[in-house]
């Protein structure tokens, strides 16, 4: 069954068990990791269609990020038990819970190369590419429209930098029309310019 979600609700808590995998049916959904000096970071942002919870189901231990919903949404949980019994009697799913899981820790490398490596402007601008290459759209006019709505401090707990230093960039990218935002999400006016 489906259960709904208000932004801002989360789907557990650090340290929470996940009481199954989660699969978004709708919305968006931030996954955060805090730091030890109160300093959060958002590893993820999902979407429908993509599934919660396999990390902790497999380790058999308490999640260590949060996970928030950045619009009302909704999520069907299959319970734990029903996975595990399920995996148990068809290797096929475990495969694919393998496969799916071993994803995430290379995407998780890949971001914490990302991090690692340029500018905050270029850090920024390839996060804003990728939430359009996985939930953008092409408006009429030709400009790629991304329907997750990011705050400014979360945009800076995604490309680990202050939410000073992304509201001047953003400022500076909404001035020179490469970018423009609202509550609703974000356009990409001038996508070349942010592949420079």
């Amino acid at each position: 069954a489906w259960r709904t979600y208000q932004r801002g609700r989360h789907l557990w808590h650090v340290g929470e068990r996940p009481m199954g995998l989660a699969v978004i049916g709708s919305g968006y959904v931030k996954v955060v990791q805090p730091g030890p000096t109160g300093k959060t970071a958002i590893c993820a942002i999902v979407g429908k269609g993509d599934v919660l919870g396999d990390l902790a189901l497999l380790s058999h231990a308490p999640s260590r990020v949060e996970t928030v919903f950045l619009t009302d949404g909704c999520v069907a949980m299959i319970p734990a038990a029903t996975i595990e019994s399920m995996a148990a009697q068809e290797a096929s799913l475990a495969l694919a819970l393998a496969t799916a899981t071993g994803e995430k820790v290379m995407a998780l490398y890949d971001a914490i190369d990302a991090l690692a490596a340029g500018r905050v402007d270029e850090r920024m601008a390839t996060e804003l590419l990728k939430l359009d290459a996985r939930f953008g759209g092409t408006l009429d006019d030709g400009t790629r429209r991304v329907p997750v709505p990011l705050q400014r401090h979360e945009i800076a707990e995604l490309t680990a930098t202050t939410p000073e230093t992304a509201t001047r960039i953003m400022v500076h990218w909404q001035n020179d029309n490469v970018v423009s935002t609202d509550e609703d999400g974000f356009t990409l006016i001038d996508v070349e310019a942010l592949r420079r």
